[in-house]
C-alpha cells in the first residue's frame, strides 16, 4: 500500500506508520513492527505513545521491552498508563512489578484499575496479592469486577471464596459469566461446583 501511494505522489504521514505498525503488531512480528517503526523514523515521522504501545504490546521478551522504552525516552514520548500496564503484565517478579510502580510514580503516571489488575494476574503469591490490594487502597482505587475474579481464580478452598463474594457483594460489584467461570475453574472437587 505505502509503495501504492508513492507511486501516486502521495506522501505517508505518521498515521500510515501507525498503521503498518499496528498490522504488524497484529500478526505479532515485533521484527517488522519495529522496522515499521524505524521507516517511519527515516522518513521524518514521529511516533506517538500509541504507535510505541503497540510495539509494546507485540513484545514477547524483556530485550524488546527495554528497546522500545529506550526508544521511547529518546524521542521523547512520555509512556502513559497503558504503557506501564503492558509493562507490568510482562514482568516476571513481584520486584520487577515494583520497579515498574516506582517509574510511574517518578513520571507522575498514576496506575488504574487496569494497572492494578494486569499487577495482580501476574502474582504468585497470597503475600503478593495483599500488597496490591493495599496498593490499590492506597491509591484511592477501587477493585472492579476483574479484580474480583482474578482473586477467585487464585483461591484454593470454598471460604476464601465466599470471602471474594462477600466483598464483591458489599463493595457492589456484579460478578459477570467470566467471574462465574474463574469461580468453577477454581474449584477443586465435584462437591465444590
Amino acid at each position: 500500500v505505502v509503495s501504492e501511494m508513492r507511486a501516486k505522489g502521495v506522501a505517508p504521514d505518521v498515521v500510515t506508520f501507525g498503521n503498518l505498525v499496528s498490522v504488524h503488531a497484529r500478526s505479532k512480528d515485533f521484527v517488522k513492527a519495529w522496522n515499521a517503526l524505524q521507516h517511519m523514523l527515516a522518513e521524518g515521522a514521529a511516533p506517538d505513545v500509541w504507535i510505541f504501545n503497540k510495539l509494546l504490546d507485540v513484545c514477547r521478551s524483556n530485550e524488546e521491552r527495554k528497546r522500545v522504552l529506550a526508544e521511547m525516552d529518546f524521542r521523547c514520548v512520555a509512556p502513559d498508563v497503558a504503557t506501564f500496564t503492558m509493562v507490568l503484565g510482562a514482568c516476571g517478579s513481584d520486584e520487577e512489578r515494583r520497579g515498574v510502580l516506582a517509574q510511574m510514580q517518578v513520571r507522575g503516571v498514576r496506575p488504574d484499575v487496569v494497572a492494578f489488575n494486569a499487577w495482580l494476574a501476574a502474582c504468585r503469591s497470597d503475600e503478593e496479592r495483599e500488597t496490591v490490594l493495599a496498593e490499590m487502597e492506597a491509591g484511592g482505587v477501587s477493585p472492579d469486577v476483574a479484580t474480583f475474579t482474578i482473586l477467585l481464580g487464585a483461591c484454593r478452598s470454598d471460604w476464601e471464596r465466599a470471602d471474594i463474594l462477600a466483598d464483591m457483594e458489599a463493595q457492589g460489584v456484579r460478578p459477570d459469566v467470566v467471574t462465574f467461570n474463574a469461580w468453577l475453574a477454581a474449584c477443586r472437587s465435584d462437591e465444590e461446583r
